[in-house]
């Protein structure tokens, strides 16, 4: 009777096939030596080792990444593991494009050179700063460049118009509802800019970096004062958000690889092997598995967070009869995969990380 008590292939390959790839919105920041990624409750891991002055978030058609800017550029991948991916570089960085294909523009503070996928340097602009956004007030895409004392607009030819005196460190473009808006902070203040270059006062909550993002509660605006970083709701209103200091923000998601089906075989006695492939998608830093009663299918509790990254683990089975998930794991996990009605499994009851379950990339 021990036997099959102990194996259940058939159970173990059901409940572990077919988890599909997930993204996990993250807060990446630079602190000058290393890249941290934060969850929606300001929790911080360590992300890359990869300083910079600048980073940038984007996609060339292969794939979201961030760009670390500073005398070179430098791409991380899902693991945060830094490649060189240009000799230009320059303190301000921004990804966009003029209604054609995009590229990575970087700022070395007396010009903006352009970035083609393979990282090829084009100059765009002898239109210094430390600090550039895209944005479209409605009339097309156009790049916001801050010299410190003016704002300049430059069309998709590089050509610079003066947008606004309102001088700053940091930009950011976005919207709370009510239309889009150019925010600039000088240390100091926030201030909100209008399509015509109008500058109203928005926060007294100065800082050094900003960014819009969405942990899937409405956009905030998130400020970093080197020390901190506060969360800033569409009054200006304020809340300290994570100690975690640091001179570039930048908003994006996390991929998860999907793990494909569980082979069970045995391992000694008593124990199980668990193996299984990385299906599709950016591949995971780690994985977590959890072990519940069967019957109970919502009982899985964590049994091991973390494999070493492994893509096989051998187990003890708790007494009785059990089943067993293999979660994607990076800053936070992925999907438990989908019951027999298609709905998400929930999360374990003891769980090795934050649950993100954005939208699923692909099928």
């Amino acid at each position: 009777m021990q036997c099959p008590r102990a194996l259940f292939a058939v159970v173990l390959t059901m409940v572990g096939s077919g988890l599909p790839v997930r993204g996990a919105d993250v807060l990446f920041v630079n602190n000058g030596n290393n890249v941290y990624a934060l969850d929606s409750s300001g929790t911080s891991t360590l992300f890359s080792a990869e300083g910079g002055c600048a980073m940038a978030y984007g996609d060339f058609g292969s794939g979201p990444s961030v760009y670390v800017g500073d005398a070179s550029t430098h791409v991380l991948d899902t693991a945060g593991n830094s490649t060189l991916f240009s000799s230009a570089g320059g303190c301000a960085m921004a990804f966009g494009g003029f209604g054609s294909a995009s590229s990575l523009y970087v700022n070395n503070g007396s010009e903006v050179r352009a970035l083609d996928a393979g990282g090829a340097a084009t100059l765009f602009s002898g239109q210094g700063g430390n600090s550039m956004v895209f944005g479209d007030f409605g009339s097309g895409s156009r790049l916001f460049v801050n010299n410190g004392t003016d704002i300049y607009e430059l069309d998709s030819t590089g050509t610079s118009t003066h947008f606004s005196g309102q001088g700053g460190n940091s930009m950011v473009f976005g919207d709370f509802g009510s239309g889009s808006r150019l925010y600039v902070n000088n240390g100091t203040d926030i201030y909100e800019l209008d399509s015509t270059g109008t500058s109203t006062h928005f926060s007294g909550q100065g800082g050094n970096s900003m960014v819009f993002g969405d942990f899937g509660s409405g956009s905030r605006l998130y400020v970093n004062n080197g020390n901190d970083i506060y969360e800033l709701d569409s009054t200006g209103t304020s809340t300290h958000f994570s100690g975690q200091g640091g001179s570039s923000m930048v908003f994006g998601s996390e991929g998860v690889g999907a793990v494909g089906e569980i082979v069970v075989t045995r391992a000694g006695t008593q124990d199980l092997l668990l193996s299984w492939e990385v299906g599709c998608g950016p591949p995971a830093i780690d994985y977590g598995i959890y072990e519940g009663i069967l019957g109970t299918y919502y009982s899985h509790t964590a049994l091991r967070c973390g494999t070493g990254s492994a893509t096989s683990v051998t187990v003890t089975p708790s007494p009785g009869s059990r089943y067993y998930l293999v979660v994607p794991l990076r800053t936070a996990e992925g999907s438990y995969g989908t019951d027999s009605a298609g709905r998400e499994r929930p999360q374990g009851t003891v769980a090795c990380k934050v649950l993100k379950i954005p939208a699923c990339s692909q099928p």
